[in-house]
């Protein structure tokens, strides 16, 4: 009986048009090598299923929080756990875990996802190409994990962002991942990733201070340049070489006055004095100078006044243009010039590096009087300063508590929101600015952080003065509690990037209180340090205090004599402090210092701050940093957002017409679309929906930004595939208004463009016909007004495309939702009532997918090929099937519509072992049910049904009824499991009826039962499916 089934379910049918006497051709078996392999294919594919199952429970079992159990696991889980856990540590190929990671995220397994990434994280190789495996299928190019989720998963970016939010991958670690994963993005048009991926690269790390200042610092420059420039070029257009002379020259005079006596600057006249002439003797003379004399005093902290100068007009103005491209041309000077130059010649104006070379020439002075201080220190109190050199802290918990932050006690300050919560909110978020773990640490938890210590300061820093009130030789000062500004900077400044185990960065925050000690000398520093470590250890402070860590930084300090060139005057002792105070703790810091290194750390301060500054410029002057403030860029940032881009054209008018526009740069990777190398920006706009009919007149025709004979120029330019910008607007733009914008001003230009054809056989009426935002019948009338010739019309109406085969009329029932008599007509030839080839012509376009399997290779054949105009318009989920119906019919001749109802589409799967041709009636383009699991159709109806419904021929009717849905899945089925697809081989009318899950099936049935004869009802109720699954099922 199984092989009975097993044969019965390998019968393909293959209809043919019905003959006179309505005789079906006999079914055909297919060849027996072909029937074994087929079986062999579908056993091995059922047990390699099951074992990746298990593996996969293996894996889920594996990787359960810890935290979240409630319950402990008996002795028998936890050895199959430690089992699990060898196996899975134990592969060879780091790559298997990237392989779950895809996988997860393929099938929404957001836990699944979570957990791997969370526990395996440090054996991803991030910059490691592989083959996404799905099962034992190879799927996909090398990529990286990263390129990986952007380009399989394009409608859902949670993945990515999940993985960015976590920081489990930093981008100056793999940077060439990021670049990698951001060029599949713009590749695969996958614009959420993109953005995704560009804020991410635009920021740096969230926590990075040093980045984002760099990024603020970089969009000033640009932003005040581009002012300046446009200001000097409308005074050289206004003005006269002369009176522009004059002016100038009356503005470096009274620049030159102002400098001298420190008086406020105006940045922007300073930096349109350097535009117009940067050699001009007042940099290096007066600038350059008032700089050094300020510099030349070691007391510089003393001089408020000349410090805030320099703080607000010199160094630290982000506005200013001088400092930047001065080292920025210097740097192309040198490298011009490594050859000839002579080291030792210096030029009179050096910039940055004359003024860096001043500052390390103060510090040198004070870390040379530091350690003249220091050794009169050691040479009086040598025993003494031997042993502060070996104090130390000794306690049994050490090791356990010398890593404590501010949420490590039992009464410190707890999270209340849990770490992977607040990944899932950055998953399930549209917004890709929106990053919550950043914001709960150094917005929520810091500031609750603060409030605790303005809570505790009074009677931290009153314990800690009564200790030291009765100790001679030592100054007791408190210390101000640090704004939440400073806080976020050195939490950003300290840990850049954070650690994975870190969940809040703001609780390494240990000196938010925090006092010092200075004593007069190292005796009365160590008798002091004892006292006080006496004290905090009584039994009486025993409950308040306790002691973290302890920082000697006068141990081993002859073996650090210098080895940094700008040595910090640190020699202190620096101790952690736990105190408790009603069941509130706070980790605070007690500093013990000598008098005469806290004076000479004064001293440092405001040369290693400029020092600072100048190490920050260079890093800004790296071409790689660089790059991300060019304009190029910048537009890429912005992805065509009005808002956004309305700033590039307020700020950066001159960069849209001497650098986007130009002949090189039309194939920009700065283009929204840089997968097309030919695709222009007038094309980019084109292709662009989200833009609005006022923006886009501002930029083509009004010339401000946009050359207007250069916006003429690419409206006739063509992209890889011959496409007008015009063509792209038919299909994209949301107005006719906006269409309208790209048609060239030339009548000849537009005329060549509105009769052109694609390398792809696409007329402009193909391209309107597909626009689904704006009224058909306003496309059709536009083409109309501008395809005047006749017989232009009829040939576009008439001619198929390449790739899929459709006519323009066939695209008007796959895409428009609404099919009105008047559009449709437009859209006919002359001839429609006697043009039987019209009606009947078939999609001739295959698309062919690879996929291997065990060194096999295979070619699946994808569904259009050989579709009907009946089978395009049932196979869209469009509700109102029946007034479409009604249309098609209206113009359709009768014998026609009875054809196409007995007309199959074919659909061609090759493989180097067998081949079949498989035939998909027309009763399954009209399943309640499609294939993909995801497009329902409209539930059957005695309406809509009459019209499928062959005339005046019972014994055609009942070949139609008889027809099975014979499309054999072999190889889809093995490629697409765990997708909510079906194999349909063999199911007859009542079978696809019944397999409708969305709709009453009870309808359809009496639908169907009142259109069919009773004698064929009933052999169809004893008729089973012929799925090959059913087939192996029974045959196992």
């Amino acid at each position: 009986m199984e092989m009975e089934v097993s044969m019965s379910a390998l019968q393909i049918s293959t209809p043919q048009k019905p003959k006179k006497n309505c005789q079906r051709k006999k079914m055909e078996y297919l060849p027996w090598f072909e029937v074994f392999v087929n079986l062999y294919y579908f056993s091995l594919y059922f047990y390699i299923e099951t074992i990746a199952f298990d593996e996969q429970a293996r894996l889920i079992d594996e990787i359960i929080d810890k935290n979240e159990k409630s319950v402990l696991r008996t002795k028998k889980t936890n050895r199959e756990r430690m089992k699990k856990e060898s196996h899975i540590n134990n592969k060879k190929k780091k790559d298997e875990i990237s392989n779950y990671l895809c996988l997860c995220a393929f099938q929404k397994k957001e836990t699944l996802f979570v957990d791997i990434l969370q526990k395996y994280h440090q054996q991803i190789i991030w910059n490691r190409n592989f083959i996404f495996v799905f099962w034992f299928f190879f799927l996909g190019k090398k990529k990286y994990l990263l390129s990986h989720l952007v380009r399989a998963y394009h409608h859902d970016v949670k993945w990515i962002r999940y993985v960015l939010e976590a920081e489990v991958i930093r981008q100056d670690e793999y940077k060439e991942v990021f670049e990698d994963a951001l060029s599949t993005a713009i590749e695969c048009e996958n614009l959420r990733a993109r953005n995704v991926l560009l804020q991410y690269l635009t920021s740096g790390s969230i926590k990075n201070k040093q980045e984002k200042d760099m990024r603020e610092y970089g969009q000033t420059q640009m932003q005040e340049r581009n002012k300046c420039e446009v200001m000097l070029e409308y005074m050289k257009a206004q003005t006269t070489s002369m009176e522009l002379s004059i002016t100038m020259n009356s503005l470096f005079k009274t620049m030159t006055k102002v400098i001298k006596d420190g008086k406020p600057i105006s940045v922007d006249m300073l930096n349109l004095c350097w535009l117009h002439d940067p050699q001009n003797t007042m940099w290096s003379e007066v600038w350059f100078q008032k700089c050094k004399d300020i510099l030349q005093s070691v007391h510089l902290y003393k001089n408020i006044h000349d410090y805030k100068w320099m703080d607000e007009y010199f160094i630290f103005n982000p506005s200013l243009l001088l400092w930047p491209e001065q080292q920025q041309q210097k740097q192309m000077e040198s490298k011009s010039n490594t050859e000839n130059e002579n080291k030792n010649e210096r030029k009179e104006w050096g910039g940055l590096d004359d003024i860096k070379d001043i500052c390390e020439m103060q510090i040198e002075k004070i870390n040379q009087e530091l350690e003249k201080q220091m050794d009169l220190e050691k040479t009086k109190f040598a025993k003494e300063y031997q042993q502060l050199q070996s104090f130390e802290w000794n306690a049994e918990n050490k090791e356990y508590i010398q890593f404590w932050k501010q949420d490590e006690d039992e009464f410190g300050l707890h999270s209340y929101i849990p770490k992977s919560e607040l990944y899932y909110m950055a998953m399930d978020s549209e917004d890709v600015t929106f990053h919550p773990k950043h914001i709960y640490d150094v917005d929520v938890y810091l500031n609750r952080l603060l409030i605790r210590a303005h809570h505790m300061n009074e009677f931290f820093q009153l314990e800690m003065k009564n200790i030291f009130k009765d100790c001679l030789g030592c100054t007791f000062e408190q210390g101000d509690i640090p704004t939440c500004l400073k806080c976020k900077n050195k939490v950003s400044t300290r840990f850049p990037h954070g650690h994975v185990s870190d969940y809040l960065t703001s609780a390494c925050l240990v000196d938010i209180l925090r006092c010092r000690v200075v004593f007069v000398d190292i005796t009365h520093l160590l008798q002091g340090l004892k006292y006080w470590m006496e004290v905090i250890q009584s039994k009486h402070n025993r409950n308040i205090f306790q002691i973290v860590r302890l920082k000697n930084g006068f141990a081993n300090d002859s073996n650090h004599k210098h080895k940094c060139k700008h040595r910090r005057t640190s020699n202190s002792i620096k101790v952690n402090l736990l105190v408790t105070k009603d069941n509130e703790s706070i980790v605070t810091e007690v500093q013990f210092v000598l008098q005469f290194a806290k004076d000479l750390q004064q001293l440092q301060l405001p040369f290693l701050r400029i020092l600072q500054r100048t190490s920050f410029l260079d890093n800004y002057l790296r071409p790689n940093i660089m790059q991300q403030f060019s304009f190029d860029f910048q537009l890429q940032v912005v992805s065509w957002h009005p808002p956004l881009i309305a700033d590039l054209m307020l700020f950066f008018p001159n960069q849209f017409r001497s650098v986007l526009f130009s002949q090189s740069s039309s194939s920009s990777s700065s283009l929204l679309n840089a997968s097309d190398e030919r695709a222009n920006f007038v094309m980019q706009m084109a292709k662009n929906s989200q833009l609005s009919f006022g923006f886009v007149k501002n930029m083509l025709q009004t010339g401000h930004l946009i050359p207007l004979d250069v916006v003429q120029q690419q409206l006739m330019q063509t992209d890889s595939t011959g496409t007008y910008p015009l063509m792209s607007a038919l299909v994209k733009q949301s107005d006719i208004q906006s269409i309208k914008l790209f048609v060239p001003s030339d009548p000849d230009h537009a005329r060549i463009v509105w009769h052109a054809i694609t390398d792809d056989q696409l007329s402009t009426i193909a391209f309107g016909v597909r626009n689904t935002k704006v009224p058909l019948s306003s496309i059709l009338q536009l083409l109309k007004e501008n395809i005047r010739d006749q017989n232009r019309w009829e040939y576009f109406i008439r001619m198929q495309e390449t790739r899929a085969g459709f006519t323009p009329l066939m695209d008007t029932v796959c895409d428009q939702s609404q099919l009105f008599e008047d559009d449709v007509r437009m859209l006919l030839p002359q001839d429609f009532q006697q043009n039987v080839s019209f009606w009947e012509v078939k999609d001739t376009g295959v698309t062919f997918v690879p996929c291997s399997v065990f060194f096999f290779f295979f070619f699946f054949g994808h569904i259009y090929d050989g579709a009907t105009l009946l089978h395009i318009l049932c196979e869209k989920s469009f509700p109102n099937v029946l007034s479409r119906l009604k249309v098609l019919q209206a113009f359709m001749p009768q014998d026609c519509w009875q054809r196409l109802l007995l007309t199959t589409d074919q659909v061609c799967c090759v493989c180097p072992y067998a081949h079949f041709y498989v035939y998909m009636h027309t009763l399954v383009c009209f399943l309640p049910e499609k294939l993909d699991g995801r497009k329902y159709h409209a539930t059957i109806d005695p309406k809509v049904s009459r019209y499928f419904i062959l005339e005046n021929d019972h014994q055609c009717l009942f070949y139609f009824v008889r027809l099975f849905a014979s499309y054999c899945q072999l190889c889809l089925s093995l490629c697409s499991y765990g997708q909510d697809e079906h194999n349909i081989e063999g199911l007859n009318m009542l079978h696809l009826s019944l397999s409708n899950s969305k709709y009453n099936e009870f309808d359809n049935l009496l639908c169907l039962r009142s259109k069919m004869p009773e004698t064929i009802w009933n052999e169809l109720l004893d008729e089973p499916d012929r799925s090959l699954v059913t087939v192996c099922v029974c045959f196992f």
